[in-house]
């Protein structure tokens, strides 16, 4: 089965709408007690000398009331923190704020005390359909925090986000949302593609899986569709080096077939070097590798534009190509690539022409190529 890349990220049934600056919304949780004793004693002495003491105590004391949440990571966590961090859930992209809780990762169940939101990061629903209605959402994150200060930095991967987020509703919570499972106060919740309703998950068992780290090797395979021969040779080639740009070692590995063998395999490993990334998105670059089968017609030993391509890797008619995306230092990129499916590092990818929609191959698939000169688009 095919897994899609959405063009569209997020399907929400609870939407966030921005907050009006001149309404204050409701109080989060918390009692907020101020005394304030002032005691005056005038004493008047037989001589006529009047003392005046005054004494004014003010104590303020906020007593603000915490909620246990207990995360279940999934996969490696060694030498990572955790991050609370507000955000507005958006169609295309998604606002990040400020974070409201750190602790340091310390075994796969960890449980934080979380205070409600701040004031100002309550916002209304859609004052429509739900009066009154504040909430703020935050995403769970884990990231490398390489030198053990529980602050992530803009050097520091994230490792896994979500999907299940963190959603605070305070004011008049419909009954149809408690129908769901949603109460006021903290709640965690997780939009699955496909569904109309959330999944709700208790604050003692939330899922979060380290998702993100990086894939540092992939293996593909297959057949042909040619008589192969001694001359015929296979590489994974630089898309940056067919595009005309300077790359100086444009292929990262090469197949030797011998007439006898009907299959093929390569297995890839390492960062690829610098010149063959390019950007694919803005502020997004990407090594992008195309698994080529040629004949070495100028006898350099290796893949040169000289030579005639005798066939591309395809899954079931599509074009494939490897990517190999560096690990991911921003929130709001980390949280879309866990919405996908994606990973950093090495990923096999099919379906690339103009206009279409290009998925994600399993490691089983990525196994099932065939090269081929009828999925050879370039």
């Amino acid at each position: 089965m095919r897994r899609t890349i959405p063009l569209i990220l997020l399907s929400l049934a609870l939407t966030a709408c921005p907050k009006d600056p001149d309404d204050t919304g409701d109080l989060p949780e918390g009692d907020t007690d101020t005394d304030t004793d002032t005691d005056t004693d005038t004493d008047t002495d037989a001589d006529g000398d009047t003392d005046a003491d005054t004494d004014a105590d003010t104590d303020a004391d906020t007593d603000v009331e915490t909620t246990s949440m207990t995360f279940e990571i999934e996969g490696e966590w060694e030498g990572t923190a955790l991050d609370l961090t507000w955000f507005r859930p958006m169609d295309e992209t998604w606002l990040v704020g400020e974070v409201l809780q750190s602790t340091a990762v310390e075994a796969d169940t960890l449980t934080m005390e979380v205070p409600p939101p701040p004031e100002e990061d309550l916002l209304p629903m859609d004052e429509a359909k739900f009066p009154g209605l504040l909430a703020a959402f935050y995403l769970p994150a884990i990231y490398e925090d390489g030198n053990g200060d529980v602050v992530h930095d803009d050097d520091e991967y994230f490792v896994g986000v979500g999907p299940t987020w963190m959603i605070y509703l305070d004011g008049a919570v419909p009954a149809g949302f408690e129908h769901l499972g949603l109460y006021a106060g903290w709640n965690a919740y997780q939009m699955i593609e496909g569904h109309d309703l959330p999944s709700v998950y208790p604050l003692d068992a939330i899922p979060l899986e380290t998702a993100l780290a990086l894939n540092e090797s992939v293996t593909i395979g297959g057949t042909q569709d040619f008589a192969i021969s001694w001359s015929h040779r296979a590489a994974l080639v630089s898309y940056a080096y067919l595009g005309g740009m300077p790359v100086a070692d444009h292929h990262i590995d090469d197949w030797y077939p011998t007439a006898a063998e009907d299959s093929w395999s390569m297995e890839i490993s390492g960062e690829p070097d610098a010149d063959h990334f390019m950007e694919i998105d803005e502020g997004m670059e990407a090594s992008v590798e195309l698994p080529l089968a040629y004949l070495d017609d100028d006898g350099s030993g290796g893949f040169t534009t000289a030579d005639g391509i005798e066939g591309a890797a395809c899954y079931e008619g599509d074009m494939v190509a490897l990517f190999y995306l560096p690990g991911i230092t921003e929130l709001g990129t980390a949280a879309m690539f866990q919405l996908w499916g994606m990973t950093p590092g090495w990923m096999v990818m099919a379906d690339l022409a103009e206009g279409s929609d290009p998925y994600m191959l399993t490691p089983e698939q990525s196994l099932q190529l065939e090269f081929s000169q009828s999925c050879l688009s370039f």
